[in-house]
């Protein structure tokens, strides 16, 4: 039932992504964050971005064909190597070049890499899926390493590394959340609370609190050493993606109404609201310096919002498919953004001036 309603919010496996969310049930607000900031739609966004030409400019830099839609990507520091997971296999394509690179980590031949992180020193990926567990590949030496056991049937939507890679995080099938020691292989704590699927998880720059969102319209705090949730927000919408900010203790997530909201979890603050896209968010993630946030839509906007007192509008972009995935990595020369979308195509940018 559950892996069923992840699917229906979340599947690229079987039908058409157009038709994943069709009903949008309204939901009472009593209980909910209150919005305290202005909410912009997207048409409003771009007559305000033509009228103030803003300094910030996002270049699309080459748009490569894939095998499958590119579920999950990550990237290398420098944003030379963009490893993009799919059907089957995590793709490996250079930033360098229009040319897809041949090299491909094979996961399992019909399911979907959800989730990919790199290792600190980029020899090792992690990755996550549908019906495959949790595996550790060797790059250097283009082999699997390692297969992490899970409690379910090994769908596991999202993963979170700690900073030193020695634990990994992963999202199970029925709303739990799992830890394992890769010192070890072995599972060392459950962070139960969810009562539906997980969606989405990160760390907070510490490395002693775990955030997760969920289709149980919520999102939650936990302390890492106990496992215990100490902080729970509530939101109008199901949560569909997540991400904490590297520089604070701001936490964004995606909406299935389309909400973009952000929430400053140590001051227990009303939520704020960032951006409201026509559709839902299917991925969301901070820059590397928490200075802005990029946030893709199911309808196929990118849009890339300044963290500051009205989240100014930086960018955006209008892409043929639905934005499944984002990574962003930054460099002396700009930021490069890689853009996975539902049609078959992983999308490379380069924004500058922020």
């Amino acid at each position: 039932m559950y892996q069923q309603e992840l699917n229906n919010v979340n599947n690229i496996t079987a039908g058409d992504i157009e038709n994943r969310i069709k009903s949008k049930s309204s939901h009472s607000k009593s209980n909910s964050l209150s919005s305290t900031a202005v909410t912009i739609s997207e048409q409003q966004q771009s007559r305000d971005q033509s009228l103030d030409k803003p300094k910030e400019k996002l270049t699309l830099l080459t748009s490569i064909p894939l095998d499958s839609s590119a579920s999950s990507v990550t990237m290398s520091k420098d944003g030379f190597r963009v490893f993009v997971g799919g059907k089957g296999r995590v793709e490996i394509v250079s930033s360098l070049s229009e040319r897809k690179n041949k090299e491909s980590i094979d996961f399992s031949p019909l399911q979907y890499v959800r989730s990919c992180k790199l290792f600190r020193d980029e020899t090792t990926i992690v990755v996550s899926g549908e019906g495959a567990g949790i595996h550790l590949f060797d790059l250097t030496r283009g082999m699997k390493k390692l297969t992490l056991s899970t409690l379910d049937s090994n769908v596991n939507y999202s993963l979170s590394l700690a900073g030193d890679d020695s634990t990994v995080f992963a999202t199970l099938l029925k709303g739990t959340i799992g830890m394992w020691d890769l010192r070890s292989s072995q599972l060392v704590r459950l962070f139960d609370g969810h009562s539906s699927p997980c969606s989405s998880i990160d760390l907070d720059p510490s490395g002693k609190v775990l955030m997760s969102g969920g289709l149980d319209k919520t999102v939650k705090m936990w302390d890492i050493n106990s496992g215990k949730c100490f902080q729970e927000f509530q939101t109008n919408s199901r949560v569909l993606s997540l991400t904490n900010s590297p520089a604070s203790d701001l936490i964004v997530y995606g909406l299935e109404d389309g909400g973009l909201d952000l929430v400053t979890y140590k001051t227990q603050s009303n939520s704020h609201n960032v951006i409201k896209h026509s559709d839902c968010v299917l991925t969301t993630k901070f820059s590397p310096k928490g200075n802005y946030i990029i946030s893709g839509a199911k309808g196929g906007m990118l849009t890339i919002s300044g963290v500051d007192a009205c989240f100014r509008q930086l960018a955006s972009e209008r892409l043929s498919n639905s934005v499944l995935s984002c990574d962003v990595v930054s460099s002396t020369d700009g930021d490069y953004i890689s853009v996975g979308t539902w049609d078959n195509k992983i999308s490379l940018y380069k924004l500058v001036g922020v």
